[in-house]
């Protein structure tokens, strides 16, 4: 499963670092996703961490809808998340982007 490569398109992603079932989520512009999220340098959170699995996303066409959807996901305990992430991806797999 492959990320759509419109640049008009948003989305929401949720990557995973196996080992420690560790979760981050964020918003990004389609397209725009690069190495830097897979070498781990995309943030201190991920470099930390060493999240750089793409499991989940969804796409958007308003980056607004993106962020909200980003907050809302925010509130949830993790088990639901988890859930979402098993809804789209059952083995939890890392997603090609």
């Amino acid at each position: 499963m492959d990320i759509i490569n419109d640049e008009s398109e948003f989305c929401l992603h949720i990557d995973q670092q196996v080992q420690n079932n560790i979760l981050y989520w964020n918003h990004f512009r389609s397209g725009q996703k690069n190495g830097e999220h897979k070498e781990g340098i995309a943030s201190k959170f991920t470099e930390k961490y060493n999240v750089i699995d793409l499991v989940y996303f969804e796409v958007y066409s308003d980056i607004n809808q993106a962020i909200t959807r980003e907050k809302q996901l925010k509130n949830w305990h993790h088990d639901w998340k988890v859930n979402l992430i098993k809804e789209q991806n059952p083995t939890l797999e890392a997603l090609d982007y």
